[in-house]
This record gives C-alpha cells, sequence and structure tokens, in this order.
C-alpha cells in the first residue's frame, strides 16, 4: 500500500503511478486501483433530504471522486466504530448521483475502513439508520472520536475567556474542521464550552462517557497557547519553516512510538533511505527527533508536508500543542 499526498486546497488530487491500493494521509480514504490513474476527491455537503427519505443518518463525511480513468474498482471509506461492534452497527455505504441515493451493500468491514465495489463514480459516503441514532445515546454503544479545543480570545468587559470543546467521530479529517462554527450540520456532534476567568494559565480538560468513567484527558496551557497566537501564523509559512518554527518543542515532547512509526512512513514514502532510517533508530530519542526533523526539512517542501500530515495522524495532541493545525 502507498500512501497518496493530497494537494493542500479544498479539492485534493493524487497521480496513482499504476495498480495498487492508495490511501490518502489526510482523510484517511483509500483507493484500490486496477491501472495507473488521476484521482480528484473532495469532502461534499450531505443532502438531508435525502438522508431522511431512507431513514439514514450520516457516520461520516461525504466524498465526491473523479477519476480520469475508469480505473477504482474498490473503495475504503474509514469508519469510526470500535472493534467490538463492527458486525451490529447497521453500517452501509450511499451512492449518490444526480441528485438519486443508492444503498451499497459492503464487501467486508475491517477494523479501521468499509470496503465497497465500484462501478462508477461520483459521491461515497457511510450511513446508519436512523434508529441507531438512539441506540447511541440509550444503549450506550460507542464510537471512537476525537477531541478538538478553540481557544476563544479574552472577553475584556467579563474578564473570562471560553473553550470550546468540538467531540467528532474519528473518520472526520481535522484539517476540514480549521476554524470553528457552532452549525455542525449532520456530520458533527455538537459542542460544550468552558468558561474561565481570563487571567487562567492552565486548565485540565476530561471527557467522561455515559457512566463517568473518564475517556480523554488532556493538560491545556493556556499562556503557551495565546503566545503562539501572537506569533504570524505558521498556515502562511512554506512546510519546511512551519517544521523549523516548532522544531524545539517537536525534540522535546515527541514520543518513542511516534518517531518509530513517522520513520517507517518516511521510508516508505521513499523521503529517507533506508540508511537513514537505520542510522536514525540506533540514536536516543531526542537525538532521532532531531534527525527525522532536520533530514525531512532538508529535503524540501513535498517532505515536509508529508511529515506534518503524519505527524497529524499519528499523534493529534502533538500535532495540536504544537500549532501546526
Amino acid at each position: 500500500m502507498q500512501h497518496g499526498q493530497p494537494q493542500p486546497n479544498t479539492s485534493r488530487n493524487f497521480r496513482c503511478p499504476g495498480p495498487g491500493v492508495f490511501q490518502c494521509t489526510l482523510t484517511g480514504l483509500m483507493f484500490d486501483v486496477s491501472q495507473g490513474a488521476e484521482l480528484l476527491y473532495r469532502t461534499a455537503q450531505w443532502d438531508e433530504r435525502l438522508l431522511q427519505q431512507a431513514s439514514k443518518i450520516a457516520a461520516g463525511p461525504l466524498f465526491n471522486i473523479e477519476s480520469s480513468e475508469d480505473a477504482i474498482h474498490q473503495l475504503h471509506l474509514p469508519h469510526c466504530i470500535p472493534k467490538h461492534a463492527l458486525h451490529s452497527n447497521g453500517l452501509s455505504v450511499v451512492h449518490i448521483s444526480d441528485g438519486e441515493m443508492e444503498i451499497l451493500k459492503p464487501l467486508n468491514i475491517i477494523d479501521t475502513h468499509v470496503i465497497v465495489e465500484v462501478t462508477h463514480l461520483s459521491s461515497f459516503g457511510l450511513v446508519w439508520p436512523l434508529d441507531m441514532l438512539m441506540s447511541l445515546w440509550h444503549q450506550e454503544k460507542t464510537i471512537l472520536g476525537q477531541v478538538l479545543l478553540f481557544l476563544r480570545p479574552p472577553n475584556p468587559r467579563t474578564q473570562t475567556q471560553n473553550i470550546n470543546v468540538f467531540l467528532l467521530p474519528r473518520n472526520i479529517p481535522v484539517k476540514e474542521e480549521k476554524k470553528f462554527h457552532p452549525d455542525f450540520g449532520p456530520n458533527y456532534h455538537p459542542t460544550f464550552e468552558v468558561r474561565l476567568p481570563a487571567n487562567t494559565e492552565e486548565v485540565l480538560i476530561t471527557v467522561q462517557d455515559q457512566a463517568q468513567t473518564e475517556v480523554w484527558r488532556w493538560d491545556t496551557d493556556l499562556t503557551d497557547v495565546q503566545s503562539r497566537d501572537n506569533q504570524p501564523r505558521l498556515q502562511s509559512l512554506p512546510a519546511d519553516k512551519r517544521l523549523f518554527s516548532v522544531r524545539i518543542q517537536f525534540v522535546e515532547k515527541v514520543s518513542d512510538s511516534t518517531l518509530n512509526q513517522l520513520l517507517d512512513r518516511l521510508l516508505q514514502e521513499e523521503i529517507i533511505t533506508m540508511e537513514e532510517m537505520e542510522a536514525a533508530r540506533i540514536k536516543p530519542r531526542a537525538e532521532r527527533a532531531r534527525d527525522v526533523i532536520d533530514v525531512v526539512r532538508n529535503k524540501g517542501e513535498r517532505a515536509s508536508s508529508f511529515l506534518i500530515d503524519a505527524l497529524c495522524e499519528l499523534d493529534k495532541h502533538l500535532f495540536g500543542s504544537l500549532g501546526l493545525s
């Protein structure tokens, strides 16, 4: 399997050099192609009318997919279902074309993706039965999720600052949510707000399930976030310079496990050589981290962008704390 690197805009394109299975590092979407092809894909807005008519609710993004050749014969759509519930969740795939929606039976459902056969392209997405929404609340069924924190500017009149906490299924790409919007649409779960005195410097945020068991926690340094907000926005910098701007924090915070996974992905993408990977692996963690970020920066914009996207996928907490999102 190879990893495709999308272009940094709303529509993403990738050239498959030949037959094989290719995965988008941003969305998790996988393409099983029979020949080389140019792929163009983007997330699209669900039509709530079509969903209601079919008694379905969205279970992930809707992907609009085009190809220059008739090459894609299977799609792997990322899902957010825990392993123990894979075969009792009612997941199915919809194909939307010319305002009509058909339900497709999956070929297989694995730990991370739903696999479906493709005959022609347009829009594809995962759906649940409408009654699944009620069972999620009342039967304590679970999905795999992620938590996004948005710190709003302090209010000088009330001397407060608010943190919006955004709960998302795992299969929603984080980069699709660069800004906070209270109107979350059919794909996303509601948010809640933490209100703090304006001079608060640190806060521990936890999320609990219905049984009040802690499922997520994060120590947030608000002074660090505020100081980064006063710097020029990293998004305006080239990828190699973005990496250089967070080099010290990356070296201090990245874990052994994440470093080793990054090395594997960089080797698979042929950004580093086997010799470079083996030389880095034998070094202590901090020196290995310096090797990873410096070697990749020196290889240019494409390599640096790949490292940023891979870090986002492997360690979202570190990615967010570095301010790369």
